[in-house]
């Protein structure tokens, strides 16, 4: 629940004055109110805003409320990307509005240290500058919800869509305690947008939720889900911080989106509804868009990219100049040559590095230039142009400018795990814009593609599919699947795909990002290059337990559980049992180059390891105690009286290198090093794939390394569960004495002894009651 409804609402009020008109209320208005829950209302409500920070005797505490009017069929919007500090400052400098960080004030002044801007001329600039950009009847509106009942998934669920229908007003200011000489000034976020979507639909819509939902009651079958339009996965920044700019991009995502979820809604809803012309107003804005969008979105980021800081407003500088048809790289060039033809902003814009880098590509290195003007197709960041433009600049591992104008699929494939990645929907857009760009300003003969189902665009959909699923868990799909993921999507062109399609592309495949596995011809298994080089990493934990040498323990280990400061002497006949079962898995450990010990709460499995930590052939070599999450590790270290670290910690270390912290990913290790003769894991179960296969990768010259947990537990947070397919892979088909889980490279604890008994055969209450 959004903060502003979470804090002020009245449930008891509202039940009394449920379906009552707002203007009959008296002036008190629900919270969601001003939380945009009356965008459709056909009536004006003024509504009272106060300072978020307006406390008395505080720095805004001479502030006071101002009125805000919402006209009928509108909403307020604040732009709080646009007055987070961290979030502005890279903006302000790309685009120079004039926000200057030097004018906040202090934290000695305010008495707090802010996250937002909170000068008043900053806070103008910004404001302006964000509501400057939006003109009636050309800029689009889109209402979306952050959260739906209906919708488990995570993802911006789109309302509505239309125009803005009115000049936006202009800033307002607070009231204050004293008006003619207030201590510091300040300016409402919001300001109301008047939009163009009316009940008759003629000028935007809402998405026919209501009579999904009506319908769903009456066929249970309807999976809500599937219905929903969402806001393009890759564009979320856009859907975000309440109020943002969409870029052409995301508002085409967006638009397709509500298209296919119209096409699936009117198979199943029966009541009234205008689908045709709905459909028919979005075709026109998909038209409208792919025109403004035109064939080089990205110039301004490929500029940037070149070293030109002003690149974006030189851009829009020669788009705006170009004659119909014109390329604007053309007018580039001739800027280059004759700098003079620019007007005097711009002239110095062309440095004598740019006029020598520009003659270079173009003398020396073609593809340089083809692959900056192959960048500009696509509508990317300056952050995102640079990385591609540099990608091979530093590594000579790198593919080369040639090959990846050859496949501008690469630019998605390579930065998948970047920091801000270029996604497939980006690139396909780039790749196909529409009929009536690509007729007139054809792409590259080599990076053309031979139709829809190109094996370049095809492979790259095999790998977004794959990366999806990863993001949901799993490590591989079978082709089926990969299929009917494919057919899922939104892609313009369509794509015609069927299992004959999915074999040629696997006789075409060139092996690169993915690693198909036929061994059944039927069920060929698909999965992701760097996966598949994780899951043969852990594939070496069975080939430790078969084939390394094991160590001969000498230690009577009845004994070494039998001391006071771990079990003691057994009392029990169960107890006698549980004592025999842990150093029959203790021998098992300790011999065992990988092992895993399982068994569920109560079996004793961290006192276990503490015997084991205790043991001075163990100790002589070095313990490592690692454990998935923080809570786990301090549970493990005070259990097992050893230090302990998280996963994390250790594999962050500068001499492993194995975690990167800007992203969260786990990385394989090249160069590993020897920490301890003995590692331990607790709490295995949590482990993904990549968090063992990185583990894995980093540590070398152990003598023994133990994955302790529950199998039972619930399935980690990210790929793969990694310790249930070891147990399986490990577990023993017979046990040898057979009253003991005990094997090669396995051991497994069955007898509970907390909370279990109280005497021989008596039983507690709780767990009776429990059963």
């Amino acid at each position: 629940m959004l903060e502003g409804i979470r804090n002020d609402r009245d449930d008891d009020w509202e039940d009394t004055n449920c379906s009552k008109q707002v203007e009959t209320l008296g002036g008190k208005l629900p919270p969601c109110i001003k939380e945009r829950g009356a965008f459709m209302s056909p009536r004006t409500i003024p509504v009272e805003m106060a300072h978020k920070l307006a406390y008395p005797n505080s720095y805004f505490g001479h502030m006071l409320p101002v009125e805000m009017v919402l006209p009928a069929y509108s909403a307020n919007a604040v732009p709080f990307r646009w007055t987070n500090r961290r979030e502005l400052e890279p903006m302000a400098a790309l685009m120079d509005f004039g926000y200057d960080l030097g004018r906040e004030p202090a934290k000695e002044t305010t008495g707090f240290e802010s996250a937002w801007v909170l000068n008043p001329e900053n806070q103008s600039d910004c404001l302006e500058t964000f509501f400057s950009a939006f003109r009636p009847e050309k800029t689009l509106c889109f209402f979306y919800a952050k959260h739906v009942p209906f919708v488990e998934a995570q993802g911006r669920v789109i309302v509505g869509v239309g125009f803005l229908s009115k000049p936006v007003p202009p800033l307002k200011e607070f009231n204050y305690e004293d008006p003619n000489n207030p201590p510091i000034r300040g300016y409402l976020w919001d300001r109301p947008i008047s939009h163009s979507i009316r009940p008759d639909f003629k000028n935007g819509f809402l998405l026919p939720y209501h009579q999904l939902l009506a319908a769903a009651e009456n066929n249970p079958s309807i999976d809500l889900e599937e219905y929903a339009a969402f806001a393009p996965a890759d564009r979320t920044t856009e859907f975000s911080y309440v109020s943002e700019h969409v870029s052409a991009d995301g508002a085409i995502g967006a638009l397709r989106s509500c298209h296919q979820a119209l096409q699936k809604m009117e198979k199943v809803i029966k009541a009234e509804y205008p689908w045709a012309s709905v459909k028919a107003w979005i075709n026109e804005r998909l038209t409208e868009l792919e025109k403004e969008r035109g064939p080089f979105p990205g110039l301004g980021s490929a500029l940037t990219a070149l070293g030109m800081p002003d690149g974006v407003f030189l851009a829009e500088h020669l788009k705006a100049n170009c004659m119909e048809n014109q390329n604007p790289w053309v007018l580039f060039g001739r800027a280059v040559d004759a700098p003079e033809t620019l007007v005097p902003e711009f002239r110095s814009s062309i440095t004598s590095a740019i006029k020598r880098k520009w003659k270079r590509f173009e003398e020396k290195k073609p593809e340089r230039r083809d692959l900056l003007v192959l960048i500009s197709r696509m509508e990317i960041s300056a952050t995102q142009a640079r990385s591609l433009f540099q990608r091979n600049q530093d590594s000579e591992t790198e593919h080369t400018d040639k090959e990846l104008t050859a496949n501008p699929y690469l630019f998605y494939e390579l930065t998948r795990y970047d920091e801000e990645p270029v996604s497939f929907a980006t690139v396909d857009r780039g790749i196909f814009p529409g009929k009536a760009i690509e007729g007139k300003f054809p792409l590259p003969e080599s990076a053309r593609m031979d139709g829809p189902d190109d094996v370049r665009r095809l492979r790259a959909l095999v790998v977004s599919v794959l990366h999806v699923a990863m993001d949901q868990g799993h490590s591989c799909l079978l082709r089926w699947q990969v299929l009917q993921a494919i057919r899922e999507l939104e892609l313009e062109p369509p794509l015609s795909l069927d299992k004959d399609s999915m074999e040629i592309f696997e006789e075409a495949y060139d092996g690169e990002q993915v690693v198909i596995d036929a061994t059944d011809t039927d069920n060929p298994v698909y999965q992701l290059e760097e996966r598949d080089e994780i899951c043969r990493k852990i594939r070496t934990c069975r080939t430790r337990v078969d084939k390394f040498d094991r160590f001969k323990s000498s230690q009577d280990w009845t004994s070494a559980l039998r001391h006071k400061d771990n079990f003691g002497a057994p009392k029990t006949e169960r107890e006698k049992l549980a004592l025999a079962e842990k150093a029959h898995a203790l021998k098992e450990l300790f011999e065992s180059p990988f092992s895993v010990l399982i068994g569920s709460a109560g079996t004793g499995k961290t006192s276990l390891v503490r015997t084991l930590c205790q043991d001075p052939a163990v100790l002589a070599g070095g313990v490592l105690l690692l454990a998935p999450t923080g809570k786990a590790r301090v549970r493990l270290e005070h259990g097992a009286r050893h230090p302990a670290s998280t996963l994390a910690q250790f594999l962050n270390r500068p001499d492993v290198g194995g975690y990167e912290g800007s992203t969260g990913r786990y990385l394989i290790v090249d160069q590993p090093i020897s920490p301890a003769k003995t590692i331990i894991v607790d709490e295995s179960s949590m482990l993904t794939e990549d968090q063992l296969a990185s583990l894995l990768s980093a540590v070398t010259g152990y003598e023994r390394l133990i994955l302790v947990g529950d199998s039972r537990q619930l399935p980690p947070i990210g790929v793969g569960r990694p310790f249930v397919d070891i147990i399986n892979l490990l577990r023993p088909e017979h046990f040898d004495p057979p009253q003991f889980k005990v094997g090669r490279g396995y051991a497994e604890l069955t007898v509970r002894m907390r909370q279990n008994e109280v005497a021989d055969g008596d039983d507690v209450n709780d767990l009776q009651l429990a059963v």
